[in-house]
């Protein structure tokens, strides 16, 4: 690829260290004007030194080049080619090379609209979703991890940073809710017997209408938080909705608490995408939560995927 060297150092700022470039052509001309469909194969395809250029772009050329190329060191691309053969400022060989650095210039914005067309999905494949409060993978969450796995493994140059997020209003509000609930459980599951706590865990317990104010007082009773007592040292009895203020107080969750879900989730994502995906684990960077540093619209629940 040495002849493309003068394009390479105009449009992407670098020289051509090595590569070879195979075209399978076809072409059409009527009268002057020239129509191909070309099928480009790059092999080994490298960069050498940079070199200063008014015309390069500033964009990651490098990594983009990191994506587009395949396990096997090649590039395979499809590069339609038009063009007047009579005007003296058309090359065959320097329109392909714009056609590769558009694309290059592709990979390097848009990095999942490149995944995207080889292997399925879209823009989405950027966050992978989690209902809020959860930290378990949906099969929608799955489908997404296997096409990323796909793709990651087909360009091993290319590393993977996970964020995890959580939204401080619904994963709180959700969290709490849940911890609430399951407080009121664990007491009718305590009231069960032997027989009926071996067929069912807490969670799967069903509260009545006529049984909640039994078990919130319950829930209430055990939870150890300071409660007022009688003239005699007893708790003293409060009425439902004392009781669940102050239960639903103790089950308040902190900042940590949803810095740790943002952690769970993440940790989800690198286990499922190390473990069944088959992706080596040093390729994958697990980046401290940042809710200010997650793309403008990033779901906040999400963990943001973010390629290198």
């Amino acid at each position: 690829m040495s002849r493309f060297t003068p394009y390479a150092c105009k449009y992407i700022g670098y020289l051509i260290a090595k590569g070879k470039l195979n075209l399978d052509l076809h072409y059409y001309i009527d009268g002057n004007i020239l129509k191909a469909s070309n099928r480009a194969f790059l092999d080994q395809f490298t960069l050498g030194e940079d070199v200063e250029s008014k015309t390069s772009t500033s964009l990651p050329v490098k990594f983009a080049i990191s994506l587009l190329t395949d396990r096997n060191g090649r590039i395979k691309l499809n590069i339609p080619v038009e063009g007047d053969i009579s005007d003296p400022d058309f090359s065959i060989a320097g329109t392909v090379f714009q056609i590769i650095r558009n694309l290059i210039m592709k990979a390097a914005t848009s990095p999942f609209s490149l995944i995207a067309s080889a292997f399925g999905g879209g823009e989405e494949l950027q966050y992978t979703d989690f209902e809020p409060g959860s930290a378990d993978l949906s099969e929608a969450a799955l489908k997404k991890l296997r096409i990323l796995a796909d793709a990651v493994n087909e360009h091993p140059e290319i590393k993977v940073e996970l964020m995890g997020g959580f939204d401080p209003e619904s994963d709180r509000k959700t969290i709490e809710k849940n911890r609430f609930n399951s407080y009121i459980k664990q007491a009718k599951y305590n009231d069960l017997s032997r027989k009926e706590r071996a067929s069912m865990t807490p969670e799967e317990v069903a509260i009545k209408p006529d049984e909640y104010e039994k078990y919130l007082k319950a829930a209430w009773k055990k939870a150890p938080f300071k409660k007022e007592k009688n003239f005699i040292g007893l708790v003293k009895s409060q009425p439902v909705p004392v009781m669940e203020k102050m239960l639903r107080d103790y089950c308040v969750v902190s900042d940590g608490e949803l810095r740790t879900l943002a952690l769970e989730r993440t940790e989800k994502c690198e286990n499922y995408l190390v473990s069944t995906g088959q992706v080596d684990a040093t390729r994958l960077f697990m980046v401290e939560p940042d809710t200010g540093k997650r793309e403008p619209g990033a779901p906040a629940t999400a963990v943001e995927v973010n390629i290198r």
